[in-house]
């Protein structure tokens, strides 16, 4: 009931989306392998949410169910890197074909694209604003009458 419960209801599996992107320092050994760690305690909160999630979408009749939910949570615009734990879970998504090809199928490379490109042009212009101002402070530099550098 609980994983009908999750899935059917995208606002839920979203929050849970939302609460991985905020787990940034989470050590994950084992979070490639098929379930969590035989006999093992989950290290922390933030583990046992990304085992929580991952446990959500491996149980999932068809693998590609999660892909709709899951593109929505990665286009949102305040998405502009993955967490170390939203990245293990895409990779353990991506590994299953079907969801893989239900992800392109909506887009999933077009968005890395889009999202590469913004984050380039977010680089580019703040390295140009830095190369702007030194620039100023260069030509203010040279500006200087050249007594007042021998007092």
């Amino acid at each position: 009931m609980f994983l009908f419960t999750v899935l059917s209801r995208p606002h839920i599996i979203q929050r849970f989306y939302k609460t991985l992107s905020m787990c940034d320092s989470i050590q994950l050994s084992s979070s490639l392998s098929t379930e969590s760690p035989a006999g093992a305690e989950p290290a922390s909160l933030k583990e046992e949410v990304f085992w929580l999630v991952a446990h959500v979408l491996d149980m999932a009749v068809c693998p590609q169910a999660a892909a709709p939910t899951l593109i929505d949570f990665l286009r949102k615009e305040e998405i502009t890197s993955l967490s170390c734990a939203m990245r293990q879970l895409l990779i353990r998504v991506l590994d299953k074909p079907e969801a893989l090809g239900a992800l392109l199928e909506l887009g999933l490379l077009e968005l890395a694209v889009d999202k590469l490109t913004k984050l380039h042009q977010v680089t580019d212009t703040a390295r140009a604003g830095t190369s702007r101002d030194n620039l100023h402070r260069v030509r203010d530099a040279a500006a200087v009458e050249p007594e007042t550098l021998y007092l």
